[in-house]
């Protein structure tokens, strides 16, 4: 027997054995209970789904206007956290070229119902400080010749770039 018929035989029981490992742990798993990962993600509510069924007959109003999908996905988790729903009307335009930070194109404004503006406010006002906060500990040269470098290339004047998110009531 040649070396390339044993390597081609240990590498067909290694991948058996594999194959057979992951098909004995997906049935403990199944036994005990457990949701698998891409199960448990298409069970998590839509936010904004979450928020439409109950928004028959109430008020509601624009809470903040973000320029980027972080903090979007933080300020939503931190209100959902606390009980109050949220809903995302974005433009999508940032969704066409992902991997380009187009701040003034690619907006989403955070809509509440009317009751929670109070607790809500208090939130994102906590969340720009601190985003305030990390912002002048960051080297201040470095941070306004990036963005004014970015600002150009993009064809943005620098004073038109926005970056921390904007209260709006």
């Amino acid at each position: 027997m040649n070396y390339s018929t044993l390597l081609l035989l240990a590498t067909g029981i290694i991948l058996f054995a594999l194959f057979m490992n992951r098909k004995e742990e997906k049935e403990d798993n199944e036994k005990e209970g457990i949701i698998p990962e891409e199960k448990e993600r298409d069970e998590l509510p839509d936010l904004n789904d979450k928020f439409l069924e109950n928004a028959k007959g109430r008020d509601v109003i624009d809470l903040v206007k973000v320029y980027n999908p972080q903090d979007s996905i933080v300020l939503r988790s931190i209100l959902d956290s606390e009980g109050i729903e949220t809903y995302v009307k974005s433009n999508h335009f940032g969704d066409l070229y992902p991997t380009y930070d187009l701040h003034n194109f690619a907006t989403s404004v955070i809509s509440i119902y009317k009751e929670n503006s109070a607790a809500a406010k208090q939130i994102v006002e906590d969340y720009l400080l601190t985003l305030k906060k990390e912002s002048y500990n960051r080297d201040s040269n470095l941070l306004e010749n990036t963005l004014k470098t970015g600002s150009a290339l993009a064809g943005i004047p620098p004073e038109l770039s926005k970056f921390i998110p904007e209260l709006l009531i």
